[in-house]
């Protein structure tokens, strides 16, 4: 497996007239846990959506035309171009999978989103085919369906391969994926559970900050207490508007993590 290098850079931002410190990740394949933690697009205010299970924002960035999910309840973050589809989670092996002619749909709980993919294979060598990808609804649980296998991913420390008799389903209740053995038994599939407040956000009392987590608790950015709102919705777990951009950047710039969802969104103004 090729590493690209990861080049992590402190740069210094220029807010309201107090500097603040921004670990910024450059790529999504390199090593070291940081990758893609931070995902970038430029749009206005309407571009923002709490509405459904999924943050949502339409926009662009450098590439072209993005649109971005970052569900409510969980660790992962897909990225929607028009000819291929990003999917990040701590749980992929590299962090990071391209998956060329897929898209997007809406999915009704237990599930929040839906990948169809032309090239199952780009997930997991024993997944064959087109196949689908189940977006667990909380926890960083998603699950590949192909025609020769199942693989969860998110529940054992590397992803779980099945033979294809086994079937996805949901719980009794509704309110968990689940799988169909070929003994007739079925097994639910229980999400990890949420990072905790404390995992995610820590207060620098000398310097009057916060830090913020991503999953492997390295530290995406410090602000100063004053521009963090923590949980002003009950979507978001933190927001916070940096009037002054960053630089490079010199517009309203605003950063924002869902509920449970620990990759860090950065809004810029058109």
């Amino acid at each position: 497996m090729r590493l690209l290098p990861v080049l992590v850079g402190l740069l210094l931002l220029a807010a309201c007239g107090e500097n603040v410190q921004w670990a910024f990740v450059s790529n999504t394949s390199g090593s070291g846990g940081q990758q893609g933690l931070i995902v970038v697009i430029r749009t206005s205010s309407s571009g923002v959506s709490l509405a459904t299970s999924v943050l949502q924002v339409r926009g662009h960035d450098d590439e072209g035309a993005l649109t971005v999910d970052l569900p409510h309840g969980g660790d992962i973050a897909v990225l929607e171009r028009p000819d291929r589809v990003e999917l990040r989670s701590p749980v992929l092996p590299n962090s990071s999978v391209t998956l060329p002619g897929a898209r997007v749909e809406p999915s009704p709980a237990p599930e929040c989103l839906r990948i169809v993919v032309q090239d199952a294979q780009a997930l997991h060598p024993l997944a064959l085919g087109a196949g689908v990808v189940h977006v667990a609804a909380t926890g960083t649980l998603f699950v590949l369906e192909s025609p020769t296998s199942i693989v969860v991913f998110g529940i054992d420390p590397e992803p779980e391969a099945l033979p294809p008799n086994v079937q996805l389903t949901t719980s009794p209740a509704g309110d968990s994926l689940a799988l169909l053995l070929g003994d007739g038994r079925m097994r639910i599939l229980q999400p990890r559970p949420p990072a905790t407040p404390e995992m995610r956000l820590a207060q620098n009392m000398r310097h009057d900050s916060f830090r913020v987590f991503g999953p492997w608790r390295e530290a995406l950015a410090e602000l100063p207490s004053r521009m963090v709102e923590v949980q002003p919705g009950s979507e978001l777990f933190l927001r916070a508007v940096i009037t002054g951009g960053i630089p490079g950047v010199p517009r309203p710039t605003t950063l924002m993590t869902p509920r449970n969802n620990r990759f860090l969104l950065r809004v810029d103004e058109p």
